[in-house]
């Protein structure tokens, strides 16, 4: 039963994962139109003009084409030279050692090394792939026992089939690009601002948070502000507009994580709660109006007695708040938030940093002994279909993680049996045959490039998969000037993809070898204890204090999203997992959105008391940080230990200061001092958040907490028979 229920449970994950990264967000339809026109021009051109080479070049765009021109020029740029440099490579490396079995070889095995060492070092990570896929082409034809002219020919019609597709990319996105379009930098903002106004005035809905919603809080956390902070950095704005601008954005930032750990969370909102959310979304949306007019907004204070039971929905309350006062120019300092611009790195601290990087060299040769052996199989069997598809298998689903690159390597099998299998071998056997003319073809065409770009625009868990369909079909049925009705390169696709994931599984996860388990322990712990001694910092100035705390509070925050990332491949480490892995495990599925909040709602009180004129219940303020703080001590030294006894028990002494804290709030809703009404409201949520923190982390140490609840040994004022109770549906 319990089995049964378990592969149900993650039956309907999947489902609803899928759901959700398949779901409409605004933009995604343009997006998909865009790639779609470019990848059947590419297509046509290739056709009509019998240029070799069309494999890669019909698939390209959905890696080139981007939501904005300018990252769309970028991503075309740095393909159109990388694969620039890999083709002059081939010709060059092909040339010098042809007629030398042992020098091709050689060549071989250097090239391979080069791309894998530049996938591990280069922060150009679509560059490196996309120069992997010429080189793999670029070895079989130079393995084809055909003239030298000829296999010049062949590869320099395979860049240019390339370069096609970069230019027509562009040409699209420059073509559709608005005439007359809006402010970037303020246009960015209200869009991110429209997002949050969305959510709080939907909270009352049947399906809340909607899959819609719940993709684009996610994918805009994600994503940050770092390219709006860019526009601004060259933007023709004056110092004092300009100074304004980021603060907004900075505080924007925050508002985003604030929404998406709210969604993440789930929560069970008051009737007072929706009516402050419905409130909260009609300022924003008066902020949103105001901007582009850059005047204060018709602000409406909210008529609540008291504070939000959430404190997630507090801290956005306060965070809109703060948007308010910077817009409508109060003394308030608040751009004193922003943190100091990141240092540049130099060109030795680069050359020492990643060119001489032991890591790099390790991921570099487990990546060319993986190819080797495709390479020796393959061409010992003389079986030169499964050569461009097994090397690329090695190279695109290359990670320093083994639970990465399986999960690559599942979503690459997958999209072959996709693209080369169902739609191939469908299309091959009940459709080609009936098409008498090319416009036909490119309507067929353009639907398989439409399901793969609405797969490629979705979340990181799934849009890998696009490319991998629209690539494979286009192995099958673009590798001659006619309709193929063959089934043999559909045959050969995905072998060659079984064959490269079996190099993959029989020698890079093997040699050198490295799992989420072991990287993402200390990574819980260092974050962990990272939040609990986040404290106010000495500094020469209270600007410089607030640029760490916001710098260090985004450096956590990363952390956060590092975790969420290696909880997603857990499910590809390989079998039996350690017991403290599990745990580990289920701690950052059900803990991340309460470690968010707390980190979210502390930097708000250090940020606050920071801009304070004056400091006010210091005393208690201190008590409250210590307490809450302990919470995550505690929980840090049960998994570095794995022992339950470790966990801090939210005892009387906890409960007496919560109550103190909610006795000084009602003390202080007078209006007299907002000031201290701020902090201690601030405190009272960093208690709360705490408190949840600590019993849910006794449930997740169900065991231990089941073994302890029997002995009778619950600390006083412990959850027992909640935990019991919770204790019961987790076994179930």
């Amino acid at each position: 039963m319990t089995t049964h229920g378990g592969s149900k449970s993650s039956f309907r994950s999947l489902i609803e994962m899928l759901r959700t990264e398949l779901a409409w967000y605004p933009g995604r339809p343009a997006l998909v139109a865009r790639i779609v026109l470019a990848c059947m021009s590419v297509m046509l051109l290739a056709v009509v003009f019998r240029i070799p080479g069309a494999v890669l070049g019909a698939g390209f765009p959905i890696l080139i084409s981007r939501e904005s021109l300018e990252a769309t020029r970028k991503t075309a740029f740095q393909i159109g030279l990388a694969c620039s440099i890999g083709t002059a490579e081939v010709i060059v490396g092909g040339m010098l050692t042809a007629g030398s079995p042992f020098l091709h070889v050689m060549w071989v095995i250097v090239s391979l090394f080069a791309v894998f060492y530049a996938i591990s070092s280069l922060n150009f990570m679509v560059a490196s792939l996309t120069v992997s896929a010429v080189l793999a082409l670029g070895i079989r034809t130079w393995d084809y026992p055909i003239s030298a002219e000829e296999r010049v020919e062949r590869t320099l019609y395979t860049l240019l089939a390339i370069l096609l597709a970069c230019v027509i990319s562009v040409l699209v996105e420059t073509v559709f690009a608005k005439k007359n379009p809006p402010d970037p930098v303020l246009d960015g903002i209200s869009r991110r601002l429209n997002l949050i106004e969305t959510l709080l005035s939907r909270t009352s809905a049947k399906e809340f948070p909607s899959s819609t919603l719940t993709i684009q809080l996610a994918r805009s956390a994600a994503k940050g502000v770092d390219d709006l902070s860019a526009l601004l950095a060259t933007s023709d704005y004056d110092a004092g507009l300009r100074d304004l601008l980021a603060t907004v954005i900075a505080l924007t930032r925050q508002l985003i994580e604030l929404g998406s750990t709210l969604v993440e969370s789930v929560p069970s909102l008051s009737i007072e709660d929706h009516e402050r959310c419905r409130a909260i979304a009609r300022n924003l949306g008066s902020v949103r109006s105001s901007l582009a007019r850059m005047q204060c907004p018709d602000w409406m204070d909210l008529p609540f007695a008291s504070q939000a039971s959430n404190p997630i929905l507090m801290e956005i309350e306060r965070t809109t708040g703060l948007i308010d006062q910077s817009l409508c120019g109060e003394s308030f300092r608040i751009h004193w938030l922003l943190p100091a611009p990141p240092p540049t790195a130099s060109v030795s601290e680069f050359v020492t940093g990643a060119l001489w990087n032991t890591e790099h060299i390790k991921f570099a040769v487990r990546g060319t002994l993986s190819a080797l052996v495709c390479y020796v199989f393959y061409m010992s069997a003389g079986w030169m279909g499964l050569a461009t598809t097994s090397i690329l298998t090695c190279t695109l689903t290359a990670r320093r993680l083994t639970g990465a690159g399986r999960q690559r390597q599942g979503l690459r099998f997958a999209g072959f049996i996709v693209g080369a299998g169902v739609i191939g071998w469908g299309t091959e056997a009940f459709i080609l045959p009936q098409l008498n003319t090319i416009a036909e073809y490119a309507l067929l065409f353009a639907s398989v490039v439409w399901i793969g770009s609405w797969v490629a625009t979705s979340g990181p868990r799934i849009a890998f998969i696009g490319f991998q369909i629209v690539l494979s079909y286009s192995l099958v049925n673009l590798n001659r000037f006619t309709i193929n009705t063959s089934l043999v390169p559909a045959r050969d696709a995905v072998l060659g993809v079984v064959l490269g994931v079996v190099a993959m599984w029989l020698v890079f996860d093997h040699l050198w070898a490295q799992t989420s388990g072991a990287s993402v322990r200390s990574l819980l712990l260092g974050a962990l204890r990272s939040v609990a001694s986040f404290k106010v910092v000495s500094a020469g100035s209270p600007q410089e204090a607030n640029q760490r705390l916001t710098e260090e509070s985004s450096k956590i925050n990363r952390d956060f999203d590092k975790l969420r990332d290696l909880a997603d491949i857990y499910g590809f480490e390989s079998f039996p997992k350690k017991p403290y892995e599990s745990l580990v495990n289920r701690i950052i599925l059900t803990l991340l959105p309460e470690l968010r909040a707390f980190l979210l709602v502390k930097t708000g009180l250090l940020q606050h008391r920071n801009l304070a004129v004056a400091r006010v219940q210091e005393v208690l303020i201190q008590e409250v940080e210590e307490s809450a703080s302990s919470v995550l001590y505690g929980l840090a030294n049960a998994i570095e230990l794995e022992s339950f006894e470790q966990l801090t028990s939210w005892d009387a002494q906890a409960e007496e200061l919560r109550a103190k804290t909610l006795m000084e709030e009602q003390k202080s809703r007078d209006g007299k001092d907002l000031q201290k009404h701020t902090e201690i409201r601030l405190c009272a949520s960093l208690l709360n958040v705490a408190s949840d923190l600590e019993r849910q982390a006794r449930l997740n140490f169900a065991p231990e907490a089941k073994a302890a609840s029997a002995d009778g040994n619950w600390p006083v004022g412990g959850p027992r028979d909640r935990s019991l109770h919770r204790l019961k549906v987790l076994e179930k």
